[in-house]
């Protein structure tokens, strides 16, 4: 297993790049809004500024993090090349992890949902195959329970945010 030094190392990696990331699709929805037929032009208005001061916090938070990594301990021995040293020797175990394997899936299964169904689906249908999907994936319980539960969390959502809200669903 990873030492946790190299566990924070690996992980604040993968959280600047997802900070950048949500940074950027911040200024894309900024200038999604600030286009007609919205022309919401003012960045404090625009629904694109929580995504965008979010991304841009976890990537400073990151960041941080990732410097610490790489900081010996008081009293450690590892220099920050022996512990870089340590992880590229770790890397190749990484994709031999059943519990890491089984993420990789679930990202994955997200993925298809917010770049594949949602843009092609109408929103109730992606996502209670999205639910069913993960659900199944997760083995949560007998085919019927996850059936009942999938379509019982989809319906409440849809009663909760369209007729209570009134809020449009994507």
């Amino acid at each position: 297993m990873l030492p946790p030094r190299n566990r924070d190392f690996v992980f604040s990696a993968a959280l600047v790049a997802l900070g950048v990331y949500a940074t950027c699709e911040g200024f894309a929805v900024y200038e999604r809004a600030a286009a007609p037929p919205f022309k919401i032009e003012a960045m404090s208005v625009s629904p694109g500024l929580f995504p965008i001061i979010l991304g841009i916090v976890l990537v400073i938070l990151s960041v941080l993090l990732l410097i610490k990594s790489l900081i010996p301990e008081e009293g450690g021995s590892l220099a920050p090349g022996e512990q870089l040293a340590a992880l590229a020797a770790w890397l190749p175990t990484l994709f031999r992890n059943r519990d890491l394997i089984n993420m990789g899936i679930g990202v994955a299964i997200m993925g298809v949902y917010v770049f594949g169904l949602v843009k092609n689906l109408p929103y109730w249908a992606a996502s209670l195959i999205f639910v069913l999907g993960m659900l199944l994936f997760l083995r949560a319980g007998p085919w019927w329970k996850v059936i009942v539960i999938s379509l019982a969390s989809v319906g409440g959502v849809l009663l909760l945010f369209q007729v209570v809200f009134r809020a449009a669903l994507p």
